[in-house]
């Protein structure tokens, strides 16, 4: 096949069955590549890698979410390595675009200079393809693998992909959403320790019409102080994070009983550390009138999706939307994380 031509700048121009000859080719490149099943909410998805030693690595980080197929997957991500220009014509030199992209009623493809990679997407059979010219992690971290692309087909398939944590009891639970810093790994996972329900204390995917959250990444990401705040975790960190310093990856598979598969939501809670010798308030949750976990929840999950998702006016609403009709609370954080745990109970209590 011919490499698509270049015609603009930025956005570039392409006949439906140049886009259609453009994905039978990636396919047929991908459909050899080793891989695994996960379960996404209530679909399938299957995740193909390079080689064999990839796909284990990113395994791992899914194998609670992982299932075997009962026929053809609802739809597919797939990742190798590859030079852009051996796809593309995306042309060389400083005046070369740093970014572009094409699209039709077959599908999108995107190329992105820095680090240089192609990100495709073909809308109707829900396939997507990274190709990437560099580490793999420069784009797909291992801890906390595809957020555009789960994002991507969150979207188009009724479920919001959030920076969120979820834990509850009996399998109704609460979200707990901040922006970073504010104290939500170190609360979800303390709650973990005491016994409750988990999802996640990072990401999840959230099913609006049904209320519920389901898991997807079976670690935890925590600084230092988090760490010596939960220290029975200190043994199980797995790593740093690669470009974070300072921040650990948590393995979370030994609570494996503890990952609910579909926690119903029924309010979210906004956690807020206390200015060091400052009073202490009296009531520890409240009503957030101000509804300040929704706000944040929103930001900090088109953050996570990248820059694209600030600009989608149409998934910056139906976020909102996912999370709207929940009440909000917020959660003023005590030095005693027994505490915080005992005060989240109390709140499941009474929903």
């Amino acid at each position: 096949m011919n490499r698509l031509k270049t015609l603009e700048r930025v956005r570039i121009r392409a006949s439906e069955e140049e886009i259609e000859g453009f994905f039978a080719r990636l396919e047929q490149e991908a459909e050899s590549l080793p891989g695994f099943h996960i379960l996404f909410g209530h679909h399938v998805l299957l995740l193909r890698f390079p080689d064999e030693e990839t796909m284990l690595k990113y395994r791992e980080i899914l194998d609670l979410i992982r299932t075997e197929p009962a026929g053809e997957p609802d739809g597919t991500i797939t990742v190798w390595s590859g030079r852009p220009e051996d796809y593309l014509n995306i042309g060389s030199g400083p005046e070369s675009a740093a970014c572009w992209e094409c699209s039709g009623k077959a599908g999108q493809i995107r190329f992105v200079k820095w680090p240089d990679r192609i990100l495709a997407c073909h809308f109707p059979d829900n396939r997507q393809y990274i190709i990437m010219n560099g580490p793999l992690e420069d784009y797909v971290p291992y801890w906390a693998p595809f957020h555009w692309e789960f994002h991507q087909f969150a979207m188009s398939h009724g479920y919001a992909f959030v920076h969120s944590g979820a834990v509850g009891l009996n399998g109704e639970g609460v979200l707990i959403s901040s922006m970073g810093g504010c104290g939500k790994s170190t609360t979800v996972l303390s709650c973990l320790l005491d016994g409750f329900d988990y999802v996640s204390d990072d990401y999840l995917l959230l099913e609006p019409k049904a209320a519920a959250a389901y898991p997807l990444y079976n670690c935890g990401i925590l600084n230092q102080d988090s760490l010596d705040r939960l220290p029975e975790l200190k043994p199980r960190v797995s790593g740093p994070v690669l470009n974070r310093p300072g921040r650990f990856i948590v393995d979370l598979s030994r609570h494996s009983n503890q990952f609910c598969r579909g926690m119903k939501i029924k309010a979210i809670v906004h956690p807020r550390v206390l200015p060091p010798g400052g009073p202490r308030e009296a009531v520890q949750i409240r009503k957030d009138p101000r509804q300040t976990a929704k706000r944040e929840l929103l930001i900090s999950s088109a953050r996570q999706n990248g820059f694209l998702m600030m600009r989608d006016q149409d998934s910056l609403h139906a976020l909102f939307g996912s999370v709207s009709s929940l009440p909000s609370y917020e959660l003023l954080l005590s030095p005693d994380r027994q505490s915080n745990c005992h005060a989240l109970r109390e709140l499941l209590g009474t929903l």
